[in-house]
């Protein structure tokens, strides 16, 4: 294989890392913002209860 072969594939291993990092810090993030979804709902739910 030529340099320029090898180095093109690198680049592609490279950008697919980072497609999956940033997929994982996005699925991450959702889980966040449903669990503070879920904690707003219980919280809410916990208020209206006492009331």
């Amino acid at each position: 294989m030529n340099p320029y072969v090898l180095n093109d594939r690198a680049q592609e291993l490279q950008a697919e890392a980072q497609r999956r990092r940033e997929a994982k810090a996005a699925r991450a993030e959702g889980r966040e913002r449903d669990r503070f979804k879920l904690a707003y709902l219980l919280s809410f739910l916990r208020q209206s209860r006492l009331a």
